[in-house]
C-alpha cells in the first residue's frame, strides 16, 4: 500500500482577518454562520444532510444539533445542479476597516466529506472601490492556495460557481489572507506524531508534531529577514495529512510551537494541538455558585473569548457547574469543567484534538460498560504485540469543596503602584473588593484590574470564602497481602459533596482496567478514543480504548498504539 505524509503550512495574517466583515448574496442555512470565517471556530464533524450520495451510514455523520451550537461557517441553501453548476452563483463580498495587502487567498471547504468549489472567482477592489484585480480559479482539493498577490485592497469579492460533485450545498469553512506553503513527498524528511487522552480528564494531554521539512526556497531561511522566515509566528496554522492510494485522509490541525534551521534547506518544525495553544493562555477563572449555570455556557464564554474552535458533545447540553475555577490557563480551566461532568454511571469526558481541526469535549462510555465496539482488530492486523498489567490502584478518594461567602473583611494587597493600569491576582477566591488609591476597573473571584491616577500607596481589600472539604472514597477490599495505593485528588474544585461519590466510583472503575496492549498498526482506521476488541493470548480478548498512538507519517503510516481495558473470554 502507498503512502505518503502532506502538510500544508499556513503564513496567515491574523490582523487582516480581524478587520474583515463579511456578507453574502444567496440565503443561507440557518445554522450558517458567516463569524465563523473570521473567528476559525468551525466543528469538525460533517453533518447529515440530504444530498444525494452524501450522508454514509457508517456513525462519523451526525445530526444538526440547537442552532447556537454548530459552527460550520458559509453553506448555502441553494444546492448545485446536476452538472454541479449554481442557478444564482453564490457572492461573499468582504470588506475591510483599513487597506490591507496580501500574498493570496486560502479557502478551505469540506475536508472531511472532501466537497469543494470547482470554480470560484476573486476581485479586489481599492478604497475608491475601484476594481483594481480579478482572477479565475479552478480547485482540484478542499484547500486552495489562490497564490496570487494583492495590494492595497479594501473590499474582496469571491464568486462561486460549480461544485466538484453534483446537487451539493457550497461550504467554505475557512477564508484566509496570506501564503500557503504545501510539502509532500520526498521534500518531507521525518514527520511524527502524538495523540493521547485521559478517559478521566484528569489530565488533558497535548498532541504533538514533529516534522523535519526540505526546502530550497531562499525565502524560507532564518537569516532572510524580508522572507517567509521573517512571517513565523507561533500558533500559525500546520494541516496534516496522510495520503493512502490516492487519497488524502486528514490527520489534525497543529500550531507552530518552535523552528530552527539545520541547514541550508532543513527545516526542523515543533507544533502542538489546540490544548497546546490553551495551556499559553492565561485565564482568570471565576466563582460560579447560581443555580442553573450550564456547562456549554461557561465553555461558550471562555473559548470564544480566545477563538478556540470547540465541539461540545449533546450529551453534556444539560449539565451544570458549580464551584470554583482557579486563576490558571484556559488549559486548566477545561480541565476543570472536564472531569466535572460525569453522568455519575460509566461516562466521563475525554477532550482532544486528535483527527480534527477543533477541540473535541466528548462524551465517552468506558470500556468495561461496552455492549459493542467499532473495531475489531485481529493477530493478522497487529505487528509486534505486548500485553501487560498496570501497577493496581487500591482505591481513589476525591475531596470536594463547598464555598460560602465570609463578611470579614480582609487586606489582599497594599503597596505602591505607578501611575497606569494593574492586574493584582488573588491566591484565593474574593468577593466584595474595595479599594484606596485607585479605581477597580475589572474584576472577578480571582483578579482586580485597578487604575492608579497617581503614583501612591493601593490599598486593595475583600471578603473571602470558606471552603468546606469533605473526602470520600471507593476501595479494593482489604487485603494485608496487598500494599495500598489510593489515588487521592484534592484540587478538583467543581466538585461539590454530592458528586464526589459519583466521582470517586467512576475514576476507581476506569482504574480498574487494568491490562495495557501495546501494538503496531498499519494505516489504521481507528484514532485515540475509539473503542476496540482486540484479540490477544490464549484465545481471549480485550475491550478498550485507543489512549495513545505514536505515528510516522512519513515512514508508511504507521501507529505504536496503547490500549488500555480488560480481558474477556
Amino acid at each position: 500500500m502507498t503512502t505518503s505524509a502532506f502538510v500544508s503550512f499556513g503564513l496567515f495574517s491574523a490582523a487582516i482577518k480581524q478587520d474583515a466583515t463579511a456578507t453574502v448574496n444567496v440565503t443561507l442555512q440557518p445554522f450558517s454562520k458567516l463569524a465563523d470565517l473570521k473567528t476559525g471556530n468551525i466543528s469538525a464533524k460533517p453533518y447529515a444532510t440530504y444530498e444525494p450520495n452524501f450522508w454514509l451510514l457508517d456513525g462519523n455523520y451526525k445530526f444538526r444539533l440547537a442552532d447556537p451550537l454548530v459552527h460550520v461557517g458559509l453553506f448555502s441553501v441553494e444546492q448545485s445542479d446536476e452538472n454541479g453548476i449554481f442557478a444564482t452563483p453564490p457572492v461573499l463580498t468582504v470588506t475591510f476597516a483599513s487597506v490591507h495587502s496580501t500574498q493570496g487567498l486560502t479557502l478551505k471547504f469540506s475536508q472531511t466529506t472532501n466537497d469543494y468549489a470547482s470554480i470560484f472567482s476573486v476581485a479586489y477592489y481599492n478604497a475608491a472601490n475601484a476594481l483594481i484585480q480579478t482572477n479565475t480559479y479552478y480547485p482540484t482539493t478542499p484547500e486552495f492556495y489562490t497564490a496570487q498577490a494583492a495590494t492595497d485592497f479594501k473590499k474582496i469579492v469571491i464568486t462561486f460557481y460549480n461544485t466538484n460533485k453534483t446537487v451539493r450545498f457550497l461550504r467554505l469553512r475557512g477564508l484566509d489572507y496570506g501564503k500557503l506553503i504545501n510539502f509532500s513527498g520526498a521534500d518531507i524528511k521525518t514527520c511524527s506524531i502524538i495523540e493521547e487522552i485521559d478517559p478521566t480528564a484528569l489530565t488533558l494531554p497535548i498532541n504533538t508534531l514533529d516534522l523535519t521539512v526540505f526546502s530550497s526556497d531562499a525565502d524560507f531561511n532564518i537569516v532572510d529577514p524580508l522572507g517567509d522566515y521573517a512571517s513565523l509566528q507561533r500558533r500559525q496554522p500546520l494541516d496534516v495529512y496522510e495520503n493512502v492510494e490516492g487519497e488524502r485522509v486528514f490527520i489534525g490541525t497543529f500550531y507552530l510551537d518552535d523552528w530552527e534551521n539545520l541547514s541550508d534547506t532543513l527545516i526542523h518544525l515543533k507544533a502542538v494541538d489546540l490544548i497546546g495553544v490553551m495551556d499559553a493562555i492565561p485565564c482568570r477563572g471565576g466563582m460560579y455558585q447560581a443555580q442553573g449555570i450550564l456547562v456549554k455556557d461557561v465553555l461558550e464564554t471562555l473559548l470564544s473569548a480566545a477563538n478556540i474552535p470547540y465541539e461540545l458533545d449533546p450529551y453534556w447540553l444539560a449539565y451544570g457547574m458549580i464551584g470554583w475555577i482557579p486563576n490558571g490557563s484556559l488549559r486548566d480551566a477545561v480541565q476543570q469543567i472536564a472531569f466535572s461532568l460525569t453522568d455519575g454511571y460509566d461516562t466521563t469526558t475525554v477532550v482532544t484534538c486528535a483527527r480534527a481541526s477543533s477541540l473535541q469535549i466528548l462524551a465517552v462510555a468506558q470500556a468495561n460498560s461496552l455492549s459493542e465496539q467499532k473495531y475489531h482488530l485481529t493477530k493478522a492486523e497487529m505487528g509486534s504485540t505486548s500485553l501487560t498489567l498496570k501497577t493496581l490502584v487500591t482505591g481513589v478518594e476525591v475531596t470536594s469543596h463547598e464555598f460560602q461567602l465570609l463578611t470579614t473583611v480582609v487586606e489582599i494587597y497594599k503597596g505602591e503602584l505607578v501611575t497606569g493600569t494593574h492586574t493584582i491576582i488573588f491566591n484565593a477566591p474574593m468577593h466584595d473588593l474595595t479599594i484606596t488609591g485607585a479605581t477597580i476597573t475589572a474584576s472577578g473571584a480571582n483578579f482586580a484590574e485597578v487604575s492608579v491616577s497617581a503614583t501612591g500607596i493601593v490599598t486593595l481589600s475583600g471578603q473571602e470564602y470558606s471552603d468546606a472539604q469533605t473526602i470520600v472514597g471507593k476501595y479494593a477490599a482489604a487485603d494485608p497481602n496487598i500494599k495500598a495505593n489510593i489515588l487521592k485528588i484534592t484540587n478538583a474544585t467543581l466538585i461539590a459533596a454530592n458528586h464526589a461519590q459519583a466521582m470517586a466510583d467512576i475514576v476507581y472503575s476506569y482504574y480498574a482496567q487494568r491490562y495495557l496492549q501495546k501494538m503496531k498498526l498499519f494505516v489504521p482506521e481507528a484514532a485515540v478514543v475509539d473503542s476496540v476488541l482486540i484479540d490477544v493470548m490464549n484465545n481471549r480478548q480485550l475491550v478498550g480504548l485507543i489512549e495513545k498512538m505514536s505515528f510516522d507519517l512519513a515512514g508508511g503510516f504507521v501507529a505504536t498504539t496503547e490500549v488500555y481495558g480488560v480481558v474477556i473470554q
